[in-house]
Formats: structure tokens, sequence, C-alpha cells
């Protein structure tokens, strides 16, 4: 057998630019060996005769940090061609959090994000598979995804774990960003490198507390992420560290969607 997929007859977009052609595309061992023309036998065909056939788009600005604990197939980006989704910006997501802060994490999301409270709250249940960041990709990958994933640290979850409640009143102690570097650290860790600096943006006026805005820090604080490790993860200075990033990826077959 030549190949173990042909997509034959679509017009190819190949992310150059150029304009589409008519054409073939050939897939052997997960890799495209053929476009253009794919002659041989093939063990499964996909006649692609007025549709277009291109590249996967990589969204690099979702949340779907809490949805994909339900949703598999990270609805509704699979049906945009999206093949690659980047989770955690603005500095928000779910992990690391204590079984304490929980509801504090759904309100923000709620609040910030314009998600559903009673939805994270059915869709996460009350037992998280998780607590810490390594624990929540373990559990992301073990459910598996349609999609390939990438997932930040967020500053939110990442500040609260660390100093509670008192992370929307003061400013971190010497002794806490030692504290948040070492998750950065331990976060760093499990994934590739990287780094996204943005404003802090911490949990909002919840349960009469008072909150930060979106964009304007407690305190520019010598961020977690500065000197965090000895891969270039510093941040600007004068500027909280907002998220560390971890990234991995799951082929894992997806079920059927469970809603949003």
């Amino acid at each position: 057998m030549d190949f173990d997929l042909v997509i034959r007859g679509g017009t190819i977009m190949d992310g150059t630019g150029r304009p589409g052609v008519r054409g073939d595309v050939g897939i052997r061992d997960g890799r495209i060996v053929a476009v253009g023309e794919a002659k041989g036998a093939a063990a499964q065909t996909v006649d692609a005769g007025g549709l277009v056939v291109a590249p996967g788009f990589i969204d690099v600005h979702t949340h779907y940090d809490a949805q994909v604990m339900w949703d598999r197939m990270l609805t509704i980006s699979p049906w945009h061609g999206v093949t690659t989704v980047v989770m955690g910006n603005c500095g928000f997501g779910v992990a690391p959090t204590r079984p304490d802060h929980r509801g504090l994490i759904m309100r923000t999301l709620e609040k910030v994000e314009g998600m559903s409270l009673a939805a994270l709250e059915a869709g996460l249940g009350e037992k998280w598979p998780f607590e810490t960041f390594p624990e929540y990709l373990d559990a992301v990958e073990r459910r598996g995804t349609a999609l390939n994933v990438a997932v930040l640290l967020g500053h939110t979850p990442l500040r609260l774990y660390v100093m509670g409640e008192e992370a929307t009143e003061r400013p971190a102690t010497d002794d806490e960003i030692a504290r948040m570097r070492a998750l950065v650290r331990e976060a760093i860790g499990r994934g590739r490198d990287r780094l996204r600096d943005l404003e802090g943006v911490h949990p909002h006026r919840l349960r009469g507390q008072a909150g930060a805005e979106p964009g304007r820090p407690v305190r520019r604080d010598r961020g977690p992420g500065r000197g965090a490790g000895r891969r270039g993860t510093g941040h600007r200075p004068g500027h909280p560290s907002a998220a560390t990033c971890s990234s991995r990826s799951s082929r894992a077959s997806p079920g059927p969607p469970a809603g949003r």
C-alpha cells in the first residue's frame, strides 16, 4: 500500500499565499508525503471534490481550560479547521487550584470571561481530578483531545494558590514570590519552555473582596517568572510575570462532544 490516506480532488491551499490548485494529498505513517498528485493505492481515500484542503489553524487565544475536562472535541474550534489551541490566556486558568478556592476560580471565569457558572460547576464536578498544574496536564492527557493542546499557567491561579484570598489584598512577600517561582519551574519542567508576560490580572471583587481590575496589577511585584529557571524565563522590568506555559499534545480518539 502506497498511502494510508489520500485526499483526492480538493483545492489545495498550502499556506504559502499562492493560489489554490486542484490536486491530491497523500499521507503515510502520519506524515504528508505527496502534494499535488498522489499516484498509487491507499488504505483510505477521501473525495474532496468541491472542498478546500488546507493546513489546520492554530488558535493562540482560547479559554478551554475548564471545558476540556468535559468536551474533548473542544467545540467549536474543530468546526472551523482549528487543529491546535492554546489555553490559559489572559492570566486565567483552573490550575493550580486548592479545593477551597475552586468556587472562587469558577466565579472569576464567570465574571471576566463570561462563562456560565452553572456549566462550570456541572462540567468540573465537585471533585476535580487535579490540584497542581502538572496534575492538570496529566488529567487533560488522560482524557485525550481531538486537537493538539498547549496550556499557559496563569498568574491568577498561581498567585491565589500561594497567597490564598489575600492575593487581591496585598503585595506578595519575597517568600511567596520564591514559592511562585518554584511552581513556575515545576510547570516548565512538565512542558515546553515558554513564558507569557502580561499585566497582572487577579480574581475580581468576589464575596466582598477588593479585587484588581483587568490590566491593573495589585502591585508590580518582582514576578514569579523572574529568575524562575536557567532557560531564559525572565520578564520585562516593572511587570509582574503573568503566566508561564507548559504544553502537551494528545491525539487520543475523541468521544462525542459533551457540550460547552
